[in-house]
């Protein structure tokens, strides 16, 4: 079995919130009958924009953002890992220098 794409999980990961999102919607459409009207009305129209504004994506600019997101990934992993790295230099510095000093005298 291959290893996952860290991009398949992720777009597994959001439609997963999108759903319990739009159950918890649901759920609270069912508990706004409280709300006033005009504030019912305003939350269906969000949501309807919401909703309208999702269809407008294209698949194509779908997977030019997937590719960008998993580059910025990439490259923030990268960062950590030089940062790391780096870190860990300057603490190996840091101990050899200390090393050479001999204790202090107090």
């Amino acid at each position: 079995m291959a290893p996952a794409d860290p991009l398949t999980e992720l777009r597994d990961r959001v439609h997963a919130a999108q759903a319990a999102a739009e159950r918890l919607a649901g759920e609270a459409r069912t508990q706004a009958r409280e709300l006033p009207r005009d504030t019912r009305d305003e939350l269906d129209a969000l949501v309807g924009l919401l909703r309208a504004l999702r269809e407008l994506v294209p698949p194509e600019l779908e997977q030019r953002l997937s590719a960008a997101l998993k580059e910025i990934v990439v490259c923030r992993h990268l960062h950590i890992e030089t940062y790391s790295a780096r870190a860990e230099a300057l603490a190996a510095i840091d101990a050899i220098r200390q090393n050479r000093s001999g204790p202090s005298a107090g």
